[in-house]
């Protein structure tokens, strides 16, 4: 039985036109927020209560509009099967009895629902697909309102289609092709079976017609004999039968003639029905050839398929019945009947897809994968968004950076892969009472990095940032029963490959000088909360490469100015000095001049590399970090410095110790008066190593940090370094139970991603463009710039994790100027409840 009856599609149908393009204005101009939650399955054992406190959370933080990327309800599509009874386990659905419609006669003498689901002697309901989608309907509404019958979030919420609204759709579209068919072939065997019919009558009233001629025929010829024997009979007994005798012929002839012309009559009038004359064999010809024709039909019916406009106007139909239900019932509801759509929020743009790419049923932790591919390739071909979120049923949330050339200088496009918003520990529960994965759900519950929750993406003038809402978050009933949601925040500051030395520094040009980002960095961040410093590695370049011979003169737009020759910095500086400029304007041209010309150089002794780190170090930066943790009470480090693959293989012949870099820094620091327990530099052989504990008080996270924990230049990058963390197993007794933050930095493309209890972040780098080694290797751009994690204090449960990118843009604009870029950044926004 088919989901929509003839009479609802009437009332909900008046022509689906959607425009897939969204429009949102923000309630705050410079901070745009979205809310983006995947795979609620409402109608499944996934606690209702997951979704309920994502919409209070969002009300509660003001976001601007809530987007659910497919799969908003779920209801078994199978009849039986013999997994019937393990996805029976999954359903959630209340059965309401006023919407099984059971005939009234049935009611009456049978079955009444109502008094089977109350009945002690409970017997099996027999429900439809619509009548069960209506019952998801309604809870729905309940989940979306909540006790008080008022909208959660009165704000839009818009709905774009994924798996289980496409096999709502299928199942329509199979339901109304499989009616038509046994409807048509009902009618074409009912019309065979006419045929047949009129073909044994005619075959009858043929044969009579045959049997009446032959006797009329005979009687003719026999009547002139009986009515000559009737003449020359001379006994009156005998002629008086003859008499009778020959009246009887005569009357049989004349019925019998009588007879044929009804007979003819009944053949002229069936052949003028089939455009023929009265032969009765040309109508019988005509009807074997019909039946056969019939029989054909009937084979085409059953063997082919039916005509695409035909299916495209059910697909049309359901669409716009599943948008008229949902948004009769949530006014605030947009449902938006494609796997696609495009979010214009104040000067930004999403791309919001679901991932049907994968088997429905087999979820997928890799599906960023071909996300990467295809916004590669649109980039490519010059389409671009600021962000592209995708939904569909990846076991976990990952974030991966794609970075692009642009008329106004680099630009960054997150990609997101929604984690989905389930109850995990539920399904781990469930999936523990049961032998077999059936369900999608099984299927997400058996992954061994199954995290989920829920994303806010949002903008505060011009940075990016995400919260991220883990289900323990999202299930925490003692912080979603108080008022306030607010749970105080540690922010850290996260950096990785600094290169200082490298030939292909990334520089930024400021009013009078030219600066390291890391130098920029430092100072657009000093008055920031920030709590505590990662320092991922390869903090300069070393020496593990032939780097004397690369160098950036030709391949580029052609320009050959740098680096320079002694003998070319000669004339390029006689040629500044002759400029009628002022002997400052002349000044701070050489000193650029000069500037650029050592960096493209690189500094190929990696001693004098060191040195260099160590003096664009700002030391005030780093003491206020620690003052600020001593103030917040923090417990751990506040720096950690890790040394990096570059170390690492530095020839021993050459490294000169170089790679206890990280030892010297701390040393150095310690010097200017940061207590050595404030600061870890760990080395372990030639690897930067660290594992521990930190937080606030006594709650605390534990934390792991290596330069490099797996890599991939053309995939997920993060995919990688959790395999290897999960690989790895735990490396320390006193972290196993604890919330891990895993760290690492190498790639120079950077991301994040959620594993079971722990949080993975590699950093982008932060001091070196794109190299000739990468180019060589068809590597994608390098993705320049720095990370900061926030942390609720009191644990993942309590509080969103807070994600911020600090990209070249802001540095940039923060170098042209200075503290006036400063005041236009709402730090109060960017570093939300802070716990400093």
């Amino acid at each position: 039985m088919s989901i929509v009856t003839e009479k609802e599609v009437r009332k909900y149908s008046n022509g689906l036109l959607k425009n897939y393009e969204i429009h949102i204005k923000p309630s705050v101009k410079h901070n745009p927020k979205v809310g983006f939650i995947n795979t609620i399955y409402v109608g499944g054992k996934t606690n209702k209560g997951l979704v309920k406190n994502f919409l209070k959370y969002c009300k509660h933080d003001d976001v601007d509009a809530i987007v659910i990327t497919g799969n908003l309800f779920y209801i078994d599509m199978m009849r039986y099967s013999k997994y019937a009874p393990d996805r029976a386990r999954k359903s959630h659905i209340r059965i309401d009895p006023e919407k099984i419609n059971y005939p009234k006669t049935i009611k009456k003498t049978i079955s009444n629902p109502e008094k089977i689901i109350n009945s002690k002697d409970r017997k099996p309901l027999f429900i439809t697909f619509k009548e069960k989608f209506d019952m998801v309907i309604d809870y729905i509404e309940h989940v979306f309102k909540g006790e008080t019958e008022k909208e959660l979030f009165d704000k839009d919420i818009y709905l774009i289609f994924g798996d289980m609204e496409d096999d709502l759709l299928r199942q329509h579209i199979n339901e109304k092709v499989r009616n038509a068919t046994v409807k048509e072939k009902e009618l074409t065997k009912s019309l065979i079976n006419d045929l047949n019919r009129e073909k044994r009558e005619v075959e009858k009233y043929l044969l009579k017609a045959t049997k009446l001629t032959e006797i009329t025929s005979f009687n003719k010829q026999i009547l002139p004999l009986l009515e000559y024997t009737f003449s020359i009979t001379k006994d009156k007994k005998k002629k008086k039968k003859l008499k009778n005798k020959i009246r009887k012929m005569k009357n049989i002839i004349e019925e019998n003639e009588n007879e044929l012309e009804e007979i003819k009559k009944y053949f002229d009038k069936k052949g003028k029905l089939y455009n023929l004359d009265g032969n009765p064999e040309n109508i019988i010809r005509y009807i074997e050839n019909a039946t056969n024709e019939c029989h054909q039909y009937l084979s085409r019916v059953m063997m082919t398929n039916t005509d695409d406009d035909f299916k495209n106007l059910l697909a049309n139909e359901m669409k716009e019945y599943i948008s008229k239900k949902l948004e009769s019932i949530l006014p605030n509801l947009k449902v938006i009947p494609s796997g696609e759509s495009v979010i214009n929020i104040g000067d930004y743009k999403l791309n919001v897809i679901y991932d049907t790419r994968k088997s429905t049923d087999e979820p997928s932790s890799t599906m960023i994968n071909n996300l990467i591919k295809r916004v590669q390739d649109e980039l490519s071909s010059g389409i671009s968004y600021d962000v592209v979120v995708q939904g569909g049923l990846s076991p976990t949330y990952t974030m991966h950076p794609i970075t692009f050339d642009t008329e106004d200088g680099q630009k960054e496009t997150l990609l997101i892969q929604l984690p989905t918003c389930l109850d995990e520990e539920e399904l781990r529960e469930m999936r523990k009472r049961e032998n077999r994965s059936v369900t999608k759900m099984d299927k997400l519950a058996k992954k061994s990095d199954f995290s989920s929750g829920a994303i806010i993406v949002e903008f505060v003038n011009e940075i990016p940032k995400r919260k991220i809402l883990l289900s323990e978050f999202l299930t925490n009933e003692n912080i979603f029963s108080r008022e306030d949601l607010d749970e105080k925040i540690m922010y850290e500051l996260d950096y990785a490959d600094t290169h200082i030395g490298s030939k292909f520094p990334y520089v930024i040009e400021t009013e009078d000088d030219v600066k390291y980002s890391f130098e920029v960095l430092q100072s657009f961040l000093k008055n920031a909360p920030i709590l505590r410093v990662n320092d991922l590695g390869d903090l300069i370049e070393y020496k593990n490469r032939d780097t004397e011979n690369e160098r950036e003169t030709t391949w580029k737009e052609g320009k050959t100015d740098l680096p320079l020759t002694p003998y070319q910095f000669r004339e390029k500086a006689d040629e500044i000095l002759n400029e009628p400029i002022s002997d400052k304007e002349k000044a701070i041209k050489l000193k650029k001049l000069g500037a650029m010309s050592s960096y493209k150089h690189g500094i190929i002794v990696p001693q004098d590399q060191g040195i260099e780190f160590r003096d664009i170090m700002d030391i005030d930066f780093f003491k206020s970090v620690v003052e600020r943790g001593k103030k917040a009470g923090l417990v751990g480090p506040s720096i950690v410095i890790i040394g990096g693959n570059h170390g690492e293989k530095t020839p021993k012949g050459n490294d000169s110790g170089m790679s206890f870099l990280p030892k010297e820094i701390a040393r150095e620091l310690k010097q200017h008066g940061i207590p050595e327990e404030r600061i870890r530099a760990p080395i372990y052989g030639k690897i930067g190593v660290y594992a521990g504990l930190f937080g606030i008080k006594e709650k605390t996270y534990s934390e792991y940090n290596k330069h490099k924990q797996g890599t991939s230049k053309t995939k997920d990058d993060v995919k990688t370094m959790r395999d290897k963390f999960r690989n790895r197993g735990a490396f320390s007794a006193i972290v196993t139970k604890k919330f891990t933050i895993n760290r690492a930095g190498h790639s120079h493309h950077g991301g994040e991603s959620l594993g079971r209890n722990v949080f993975h972040q590699k950093c982008y780098c932060l001091g070196q463009t794109n190299t000739p080694y990468g180019e060589a290797n068809d590597y994608p751009r390098t993705v320049n710039g720095a990370k900061i994690l926030g942390l609720p204090v009191g644990g993942p449960e309590t509080g969103p994790l807070i994600s911020i990118d600090i990209f070249p843009k802001t540095l940039e604009k923060y170098a042209k100027e200075g503290d006036e870029f400063i005041k236009k950044i709402d730090f109060n926004r960017l570093f939300e409840n802070s716990v400093v």
